[in-house]
This record gives structure tokens, sequence and C-alpha cells, in this order.
């Protein structure tokens, strides 16, 4: 089984009719929402109902499960386009991208979200260890004056200032 973001879309003629017809779509950081639209189709065209007659046509869909996607909740007529976006950004980003919508996001579009999360996201690690970077790169202290630099107070500093922030092990610039 893949960790990919994946739907399984279900026909819902058939669902009607008491088959269990649909199809597993992996979606990964390059997936569009055209390519998922076509597998849906391409279901729906071979549908059990319309084979045996139960039904006319099927071409309604559901969204009936979900895997993969970092505590996000993904519901039965959600927009595919916010779908496969969502999947895509966690395939991307992975848990990263999950922690920064959950804390750090109030009901955004998705695509603010994005950028908002290209803006802020520094990386996975503690932030001592992005003081210590900080410090290394951005600050000309002599070798000296680095063994007594207090770096976890520093980044006691950087959370309390509300300048940077840390949620399960990544960091974030809070703008």
């Amino acid at each position: 089984m893949s960790d990919l973001p994946r739907i399984y879309a279900a026909s819902l003629a058939d669902y009607n009719c008491g088959h269990l017809h649909g199809v597993w779509i992996d979606i990964d950081e390059t997936t569009d929402v055209d390519e998922v639209r076509e597998k849906i189709s391409a279901m729906l065209g071979d549908s059990l109902a319309v084979i045996y007659r139960e039904a006319e046509v099927a071409e309604e869909y559901a969204i009936h499960d979900f895997d993969n996607f970092q505590g996000f909740e993904v519901h039965e007529f959600e927009s595919l386009d916010r779908v496969v976006t969502l999947a895509r950004l966690i395939a991307e980003h992975g848990k990263a991208f999950a922690v920064f919508a959950e804390n750090l996001t109030s009901g955004e579009d998705i695509d603010d979200i994005e950028s908002a999360f290209t803006d802020q996201f520094v990386g996975e690690m503690s932030l001592e260890d992005y003081a210590y970077d900080y410090v290394d790169e951005c600050l000309d202290l002599p070798e000296i004056a680095r063994s007594y630099f207090d770096y976890e107070k520093f980044a006691r500093d950087l959370e309390l200032s509300g300048d940077m922030i840390e949620i399960e092990g990544f960091v974030f610039h809070c703008r």
C-alpha cells in the first residue's frame, strides 16, 4: 500500500443497486483534477448496474473512503478540486503541510493556505536547531562568543516574541 493520499470513488447507481463498484485513486504531487475525473469516468463507464440493466446510466459518484490525508477529513461530496489540491500538497510536503494547515490557518481558501505555507515553513527541526542555524548563518559572532551563546534561550525568545513557532517538530515563521 502506498503512503500517498488516496480516495475511493464509488458509483452511486451501483451502490443503490447493491453493488460495491468503485476505484481507489492515488494522488501524488503531479496529479491534476482532470486525471482524477478521467479515472472516475472510466469507473462509471464500467458500471455493473448498467451492465446488468439495473440502471440506465451511471453518472454520479461519491467519495466513500480516503487514506493518508494526515488528519484531514474528506467528505462524501467534497469538491474534487479541493480534494486533489489538498492531497497534492500533502504528497509534496507531507505532515508539515497538515500540521501547518491545522494549527496556523483558519478557514482560508486552499490556495491561500498553500501560499502561506510556502512563505512560513522553515523546516523539520527543533526551534533550538533553527537558532543554531540562524546564528551560524546570519550573525557574525567570533568563535569564542559562539561557545557562550545561549541557543536555548534565543530559541525561546524567538517563540515568545511571536516570530517563530515549533509544532510537532516543524518550525514556522509567524507572519
